[in-house]
């Protein structure tokens, strides 16, 4: 249950940060690139703090060719994803 939640989090996060131009990722590649932030998460302890570790995921993605998101940009992101939040 928890990869599957992992795995929505990184696929909308992904789509996110690409929409709103603060990620660019190879073409055709953002599913790879979500798929190594929901590997990467999954093995985490459930109280670590994400913001540092997305950063730290998403730049070690082989096909991440440049992340502007910084950590408070990812807290924002965040925020922009969770139930409830006003979508645009």
């Amino acid at each position: 249950m928890r990869r599957l939640v992992l795995d929505h989090f990184a696929e909308h996060l992904i789509d996110h940060l690409v929409r709103e131009g603060l990620i660019e990722i190879a073409p055709g590649k953002n599913a790879e690139v979500a798929e190594a932030l929901a590997t990467h998460l999954g093995g985490l302890p459930h109280q670590t703090s994400l913001g540092p570790e997305v950063s730290r995921a998403l730049l070690a993605a082989p096909d991440v060719v440049e992340l502007w998101a910084d950590d408070e940009a990812l807290r924002e992101a965040f925020s922009a994803l969770a139930p409830g939040a006003a979508r645009a």
